[in-house]
């Protein structure tokens, strides 16, 4: 058996990596601070640990990650008043700000991939692309969800 269909989404992988750390580089983000300003939503009221599971980090791990985007002005929190250890975070103006622009980022860079497809292209592009998402959560759900 050919591992062409691996080598291929390694190929896509590490394109799409070059791209993300361009943006990352860009807004002086680590992967961490990147990924942690894309799991929150504008408006949401979060429990830090319930942040950390989001992102798939340990406690501890999502903690640090926390404490940089407060520290870089992104996030505001407010500890819980009947659970000193419980911390709700939330985007600040700052943080929703840095969301959009790189949510501006990330379209144009989609929009640099569209433009080379046809319209149909891009349709089957992206029902391989959520066949392959559904078949790997059932096949390597940890790896992948």
């Amino acid at each position: 058996m050919s591992n062409e269909l691996f080598n291929l989404m390694i190929m896509v992988v590490k394109k799409c990596s070059l791209s993300e750390e361009k943006i990352r580089r860009e807004f002086k983000l680590s992967l961490a601070e990147y990924n942690g300003l894309l799991a929150l939503e504008h408006g949401e009221r979060i429990l830090c640990n319930v942040f950390s599971k989001k992102m798939g980090l340990s406690p501890s791990r999502g903690s640090r990650v926390t404490n940089r985007l407060i520290e870089k002005g992104y996030i505001k929190s407010n500890r819980l008043l009947d659970d000193k250890r419980g911390l709700v975070i939330a985007l600040n103006r700052k943080g929703k700000s840095i969301k959009t622009k790189l949510a501006h980022r990330m379209n144009e860079c989609e929009k640099k991939i569209l433009k080379h497809l046809s319209i149909k292209k891009r349709k089957e592009v992206k029902d391989a692309l959520r066949i392959l998402t559904e078949v790997m959560d059932k096949e390597v759900p940890d790896a992948v969800s």
